[in-house]
């Protein structure tokens, strides 16, 4: 009702006043779905930045791949890089579910959008959750 009497001018300057958020999304054309590890990319407001490979490299089950130097190609290197980013993607919900973040993407996937995507940085966390 506030659009129609007062115009979308106005709506713009009272949104902040009547406690209105906007919500960020990826365009169609620049839309990656194995860059997006949680949340909805056509609607977020709370977006955080993780370095995907750092997390992965924390997981227990890279951590065997390198013990154990499991050469890349068998079925056993694998079979536990997909647990790895199984494990990954879990951390990564956790930690956005617990600090509120609607929606985690790899790091450099954001920066490189048009027009970017600022995020915090939530690697930190993610890899102390999988320690």
């Amino acid at each position: 009702m506030i659009v129609r009497i007062l115009g979308s001018a106005t709506l713009l300057i009272a949104a902040p006043i009547l406690g209105v958020a906007w919500a960020d999304s990826i365009d169609e054309d620049q839309f990656d779905p194995k860059q997006i590890f949680f949340g909805n990319p056509k609607d977020f407001d709370a977006p955080a930045a993780v370095n995907i490979g750092k997390v992965i490299e924390a997981t227990p089950e890279y951590q065997e791949i390198k013990t154990e130097k499991i050469k890349r190609g068998t079925g056993k290197y694998w079979i536990l890089l997909s647990k790895a980013t199984d494990c990954a993607v879990a951390a990564i919900a956790e930690v956005a579910k617990e600090l509120n973040y609607d929606l985690v993407a790899e790091n450099s996937y954001l920066i490189g959008l048009k027009p970017k995507v600022t995020a915090e940085d939530v690697t930190k966390s993610v890899v102390e959750k999988i320690e």
